[in-house]
């Protein structure tokens, strides 16, 4: 028999250079963000690469080939914001190249939305002391953090890098009842942009700490 034939095109040419599908994207993962379902993913390795396609089910183990992706993209990023709460959404993403050859899908994963996922503007005022996760992370340049207080409150919002040395001070000083929102553009207390790597963010009361962890990426 004649051997397999392959398409050597340029990827920008509109061809798939190898007539190959894609490899599944890896690392798939779901977290829970102030906007919706946060889902992330490593870079595709095939350079004639095109898009990534996201897909949603209702329930586990889901048949992607019956519905539409609720988007294609080529970023390893996506907050699904359609969404509600106390409902569990199930995920999985393909990439496909110029080729139209599409890849197997990644390993499923799922997520249970709670009260996190209100949207990022909050109003009214919370019954517990609360930090948020900041919103979008992994991030670059900046990243939300969102904290509510049930009363008012002398507090101080900082972030530390992993040694636990303080980096930035966010906010410091009475604040009353409510929700607040602060955006760290990942600088110093100078005005020094940061090393990327993972980052602790701390709301301290003077009875109460509560922190999370960040990653700030290249």
């Amino acid at each position: 028999s004649n051997p397999a034939l392959y398409f050597m095109s340029e990827p920008d040419s509109g061809y798939s250079i190898d007539n190959l599908a894609p490899s599944a994207p890896a690392n798939f993962a779901v977290a829970e963000a102030v906007d919706g379902a946060l889902l992330s993913w490593d870079e595709s390795l095939d350079d004639d690469f095109k898009y990534f396609a996201v897909y949603r089910g209702t329930t586990a183990d889901f048949d992607p080939s019956v519905v539409e992706p609720i988007k294609t993209l080529t970023e390893t990023s996506f907050t699904d914001m359609d969404v509600v709460i106390n409902n569990t959404y199930y995920y999985k993403v393909s990439a496909s190249d110029f080729a139209g050859n599409q890849s197997s899908m990644s390993k499923e994963v799922s997520l249970l939305v709670t009260k996190v996922a209100l949207g990022s503007r909050f109003s009214g005022v919370p019954d517990d002391f609360t930090l948020m996760q900041n919103f979008p992370n992994p991030f670059n340049p900046s990243t939300e953090i969102t904290f509510g207080l049930p009363k008012d409150e002398q507090i101080t919002i900082a972030v530390y890098n992993v040694l636990g040395a303080k980096v930035r001070t966010l906010a410091e000083g009475k604040f009353s009842a409510g929700y607040f929102n602060f955006t760290w553009d990942a600088r110093d207390e100078f005005g020094n942009a940061v090393a990327p790597g993972m980052y602790f963010y701390r709301l301290q009361s003077r009875s109460q700490t509560l922190t999370k962890k960040m990653i700030l990426i290249k």
